[in-house]
């Protein structure tokens, strides 16, 4: 099945995700995953002066909301998720890809959609059981 066109805005957030290489959880401790993610996401909003507004680390996968002033989310993504399937892959002494198949996306054109969407991501590991609070 081919994959939907991607929708280049400047106007509106994108929830996007990505999930692991067959759904294996990822390779090394998550608060280092954590690290690199969110050093990535500061490096991106200066190099693709990206907007961050809502991430969330899973075992196997991640939701981020963001908005792309400059329209680019497909470059900021392939950036983001090749420098973090590298750094993954480097640290657990991995040679193989980190990340399966290409990040979904879905763009977000309303206000109550995107509070929703926020609400979403946040309690993600609330009802995967992973944290009791969101925080």
């Amino acid at each position: 099945m081919p994959r939907k066109k991607l929708i280049r805005s400047n106007e509106h957030p994108y929830h996007l995700t990505t999930r692991t290489n067959n759904r294996d959880w990822l390779y090394i401790p998550i608060n280092e995953v954590w690290e690199h993610a969110c050093l990535l996401l500061e490096k991106g909003q200066t190099k693709f002066q990206v907007r961050p507004h809502a991430f969330t680390l899973m075992n196997n996968h991640y939701h981020l909301v963001l908005t792309t002033p400059l329209s680019n989310v497909d470059k900021f993504m392939q950036y983001f998720n090749q420098q973090l399937g590298r750094k993954i892959a480097r640290d657990a002494g991995r040679i193989n890809r980190v990340f399966g198949a290409g990040y979904k996306w879905t763009l977000i054109k309303s206000q109550s959609y995107y509070f929703n969407v926020i609400r979403y991501v946040y309690q993600n590991p609330v009802r995967a059981g992973l944290v009791e609070h969101c925080r």
